[in-house]
């Protein structure tokens, strides 16, 4: 099976900087979990159908994805506590 390759925006790498290290640690780690089925843990962000967007849950956090399937990518585009991420 391919591996899907993961990508950080550089808003997400700010964002997880400013993320206690434990827990930008344990969103790094269940992001890179995506590699092999980069769908068995994310939703699909509502507005659209034709969202590309996904989001992945770890506990008050969430992670905002773009997967392209064409390239084999999952694209990390802003990462942070779920009471501010969905407000932008």
């Amino acid at each position: 099976m391919t591996e899907f390759q993961i990508i950080y925006s550089n808003k997400a790498k700010r964002n997880l900087k400013k993320i206690p290290l434990q827990i930008a640690q344990k969103i790094i780690r269940a992001i890179h979990e995506l590699k092999n089925n980069p769908w068995s843990r994310v939703q699909k962000l509502k507005g659209s159908d034709t969202s590309p967007f996904y989001s992945l849950h770890v506990g008050g956090y969430r992670a905002i994805l773009s997967i392209q399937n064409n390239k084999l990518i999952v694209y990390v585009v802003e990462a942070g506590s779920r009471k501010i991420i969905y407000r932008k």
